[in-house]
């Protein structure tokens, strides 16, 4: 190795707390996780190095970094820190006492890749607590719209198209399309109980919706809290719990409710609210108006919710179910819980970030297991007994 001295000792340190070997090679999945658990770096190399090592680190976790690539990003560390220092380099020294040179030091900020713009600022004071705002905004721009929050757009906008299609193919046959239905029943989205070998069903039913209501009541929800928490989180985390939180609305809506119809992507969207929640709730000393944004989301989803209820149980046309909420809800909790970042773990959280996993695992597998006993049973019988009841 080459290059000043307290960088390789540095090097070498992240090399075996990476794998437990010296072997030349830090990953980026384990230099992450170095960065995050490990304060003291940072007062070895300057917070504008180690934030640059996260990014490289988050941009690319199935990478691996050398010495020699160590050393090229710490001179493009040094020459912005040193287009912004005034004077010549003075050594200065870390709170352990060891000398550092100044082009590591940290002085300057590294340059952000994007400006904080209101729809930003917005995002972030949503979804981040106050004592964890300013940590984290200064890990290099994390909370940007770059990439810009499209999966939320993408996935509302089929949503919409999906719907006035359906609207469209129910008015051709006589149907009028209201407030709360009547779904399309006859597509190859809808969740079919007398198709749940067609194992796609189990999430394409989340574009189908039943009335206007419906459909209104989940876009606003998704895209109020889905584009701050894809914002902050990125897209893939959002994506995660949103899909998980479907698919786990239609096994249990199949295991409670075995003759029901699934329609409307409700387990996806109480998957947002609960993670949302699940957020405020942790942080409440530190969140901007915890109570009443508790207040506000718990009775949008308590009048969803209500209505979901009522139907299901009183109106005799259209039965609406309420298994994929409860089931979305425990997953955005869970799951919101293992997947969202929290840059501060504190011990408390890291035994509850493994019992959240162990129990979200569990319960999933267990779902999964008794859909495909049920599914076996299923077609041996004649699917003709199926009652064509709605669930959401």
């Amino acid at each position: 190795m080459s290059g000043p001295p307290q960088l390789q000792t540095i090097f070498q340190e992240l090399d075996y707390l990476d794998d437990g070997y010296n072997d030349g090679l830090v990953s980026h999945v384990g230099l992450r996780r170095i960065i995050l658990e490990t304060p003291e770096l940072e007062a070895e190399v300057g917070p504008t190095f180690t934030r640059a090592l996260l990014t490289r680190a988050e941009s690319n976790l199935y990478g691996r970094m050398t010495f020699d690539e160590f050393i090229l990003l710490a001179r493009e560390v040094q020459s912005y820190s040193t287009a912004g220092r005034r004077g010549g380099h003075v050594a200065s020294s870390n709170q352990n006492g060891n000398q550092v040179h100044p082009e590591y030091s940290g002085t300057v900020q590294y340059p952000k890749s994007a400006p904080k713009h209101t729809l930003h600022n917005a995002a972030v004071k949503l979804a981040i607590p106050v004592n964890e705002r300013d940590d984290r905004l200064n890990y290099l721009d994390k909370y940007s719209c770059k990439p810009p929050p499209m999966f939320i757009l993408l996935l509302s906008l089929l949503q919409i198209s999906v719907f006035v299609w359906h609207v469209i193919l129910l008015n051709n046959t006589g149907k009028t399309v209201g407030p709360n239905g009547p779904p399309y029943t006859k597509g190859w989205l809808i969740f079919n109980p007398c198709r749940k070998w067609q194992v796609w069903r189990f999430l394409s039913y989340i574009f189908v919706h039943s009335g206007y209501f419906h459909i209104t009541f989940n876009l606003l929800i998704q895209l109020l809290l889905g584009i701050p928490l894809e914002m902050v989180h990125r897209w893939w985390r959002i994506l995660l719990i949103y899909l998980t939180g479907a698919i786990a609305g239609s096994l249990v809506t199949s295991i409670s409710d075995p003759e029901a119809y699934l329609a409307g992507a409700s387990g996806g969207v109480y998957a947002i609210i609960a993670a949302h929640l699940a957020n405020v709730i942790f942080n409440w000393s530190e969140m901007e108006f915890p109570a009443l944004r508790l207040l506000a989301f718990l009775l949008l989803a308590g009048i969803d919710t209500g209505i979901a209820v009522y139907y299901r149980y009183i109106e005799v046309d259209t039965k609406v179910g309420y298994g994929a909420h409860v089931a979305g809800a425990a997953v955005g909790l869970l799951l919101g819980i293992v997947v969202l970042r929290n840059l501060r773990v504190k011990t408390w959280e890291r035994v509850m970030w493994w019992f959240s996993l162990l129990l979200f695992l569990g319960l999933f597998l267990a779902a999964i297991v008794w859909n495909a006993v049920l599914i076996g049973h299923k077609v041996s019988k004649n699917e003709s007994s199926c009652a064509e009841t709605t669930s959401s």
